[in-house]
């Protein structure tokens, strides 16, 4: 049985990786009012601050095992989220989302190495799976950027009650 205090916090050079809680509500509700930021999530656009004090308490405080808000050391704002979702211990997928201010800076990629490095050496992962809408070139380069490899597998999922072209990427992280 894992342990999920034991998780709960990860450190990289900039930022650290912590649960979420009802206190990282107005920055989170900062992205996810965003209709940009939102575009290619499964979830819809945050209207009111109530919207994503729901969303922490229905998703994040529930179950906070290998979710994570994104926070920059220098001023402890919350500019993300990153998860694992582990589906057993050879293989698990990932997700993320950045506030749109902060992007191209670094942050994502290494939010997602720093959740890597760390998973992979608590756990026996063997695999990671990560995919993107095939137009999110932004997604796709932090994946190549932890070197991901890019399976050219397709699939159809519906998102927000529209089709989308999905692509599928690998991290072989133990043979």
């Amino acid at each position: 049985m894992i342990d999920i205090d034991n998780y709960s916090y990860i450190e990289t050079s900039r930022l650290y990786l912590k649960y979420v809680n009802i206190d990282n509500a107005q920055d989170m509700f900062e992205y996810c009012n965003d209709e940009e930021t939102v575009f290619y999530l499964d979830f819809d656009r945050h209207l009111t601050l109530n919207d994503t004090i729901n969303s922490i308490k229905s998703y994040f405080m529930l179950s906070p095992f290998g979710k994570y808000g994104i926070f920059i050391k220098d001023n402890d704002k919350m500019i993300g989220t990153i998860d694992i979702r582990l589906n057993n211990n050879e293989y698990s997928n990932l997700g993320w989302v950045i506030n749109k201010n902060y992007r191209n800076k670094g942050y994502c990629s290494e939010a997602l190495l720093g959740l890597i490095s760390f998973y992979s050496s608590k756990l026996n992962i063997r695999e990671l799976y990560a995919i993107h809408e095939v137009s999110n070139i932004a997604s796709e380069r932090v994946m190549d950027k932890a070197n991901f490899i890019k399976l050219n597998k397709f699939f159809k999922k519906e998102v927000k009650k529209n089709e989308r072209t999905m692509c599928i990427h690998k991290l072989q992280i133990k043979k």
